[in-house]
């Protein structure tokens, strides 16, 4: 493990082969423009909370995919807590000291191993593989066109994966913590776990957060181009001349008019908005409304909020439930964990939920990557595939 708030990918691979030995959850992820890297370790695994104000007493992980049957949580409970910049482990009080002390000494033992540590869960999807190619994509698009025309629905977000070949010495934490490093203004998460296998993702959306002043905050953010190639990713640009399409304008309203709604539906007040402005996510920029409530004292609010978003137009479309079922109908592929969310819920005394996009689950050989496009009546389905290519561009380039 290094200092400075940062982990080592060998101190993360030995915490994957520890946790797959010791059959339990681990989650690591790192905050918008922060350095401090957290970790969270369950012995109990993946718990469904169904009751949203129940949540509000409770504190964790979020792991809740695209798809749930109702408005409820996945939520992984803690019983080891670390961050990088405190360097050590918080034990809870619950937790089992058999399994805390045997977890503790066999991260000691492989971290001392030298052998490599190649070892991290796989779900069992990793048999029911589909991947579209540009002509099964393009033709579902059309499809989805022709439901627009018909008024079923005014928008819907057609995703697909994309499965590649790992190289032998590839290991998911190679790939978080290349993603620390590019996307700074991301949520950066690594997750594995007996029932979900392991993801890497590095989310540019914020769902929904709330700080320990009670500041929630929301973001809707739609629409996608690449960064000017004159312009360097790593400098903080005013993107203000950047010029949008009707098409993109009109995508990322759908978005925002869904979250005022939700909020107003709710009964929350004085909301302040700021927006639509031109962001960047590394190689990509997005539009993007911020909107915030400030001195928010009810402690389950946020939740009530989040039952109401989940799934956005940004992911999903509208209108909701018949959008749901087209993409349930024709994607032909589980989205699991791509488009849900994901995030620390109480935890220190702030929830930070973020939709799990620019994503990837990794297999025992393959790896697959999450993208998705919105489709609207302007849509063109030769630049909808377009669009799913550049958002899955870099984390490609990372796997060769």
């Amino acid at each position: 493990m290094k200092g400075g708030g940062t982990l080592s990918v060998d101190w993360l691979q030995a915490l994957l082969a520890t946790s797959v030995q010791q059959q339990c959850t681990v989650a690591v992820w790192r905050l918008p423009e922060q350095q401090n890297i957290s970790v969270l370790v369950s012995f109990s695994g993946v718990q469904t909370v169904v009751d949203f104000q129940k949540s509000a007493t409770l504190s964790g992980f979020a792991v809740t995919p695209f798809y749930t049957s109702g408005n409820e949580i996945q939520l992984v409970k803690p019983d080891m807590l670390f961050d990088s910049n405190f360097g050590d482990w918080r034990i809870q009080p619950h937790a089992d000291r058999n399994k805390v002390n045997a977890f503790l000494r066999l991260l000691k033992k492989q971290l001392s191993s030298s052998t490599d540590n190649m070892s991290w869960f796989v779900h069992t999807s990793a048999n029911q593989q589909y991947q579209a190619d540009k002509t099964a994509y393009t033709k579902l698009v059309a499809k989805a066109l022709g439901k627009i025309q018909q008024k079923t629905f005014d928008k819907v977000v057609l995703a697909r994966q994309k499965i590649m070949t790992l190289s032998a010495s590839v290991h998911p934490a190679d790939l978080f913590s290349a993603c620390l490093k590019l996307y700074r203004a991301g949520m950066v998460s690594l997750i594995s776990a007996p029932n979900l296998g392991t993801w890497v993702g590095a989310s540019p959306e914020r769902l929904i957060s709330r700080d320990k002043q009670g500041t929630i905050r929301t973001t809707a953010l739609a629409a996608t181009q690449p960064v000017p190639e004159h312009v360097s990713t790593s400098a903080r640009q005013s993107w203000d001349n950047i010029n949008w399409s009707h098409k993109a304008r009109k995508e990322q309203a759908f978005v925002s008019r869904f979250i005022r709604d939700c909020y107003q539906r709710i009964g929350l007040k004085n909301l302040v908005e700021h927006g639509p402005g031109t962001v960047a996510a590394y190689d990509m920029l997005h539009l993007q409304t911020d909107f915030m409530i400030e001195h928010e004292t009810t402690d389950y609010l946020p939740f009530l909020l989040l039952a109401q978003l989940h799934p956005t137009p940004a992911v999903c479309g509208m209108d909701r439930t018949a959008a749901r079922q087209f993409i349930l109908a024709e994607e032909r592929f589980s989205r699991q964990l791509y488009s849900g969310y994901l995030g620390p819920v109480n935890l220190g005394g702030e929830t930070h939920l973020f939709v799990n996009l620019r994503c990837m689950q990794f297999f025992k050989q393959t790896a697959a990557l999450y993208a998705g496009a919105g489709i609207t009546m302007d849509s063109v389905p030769e630049k909808e595939w377009q669009e799913t290519e550049l958002k899955m561009q870099t984390l490609s380039e990372l796997l060769r």
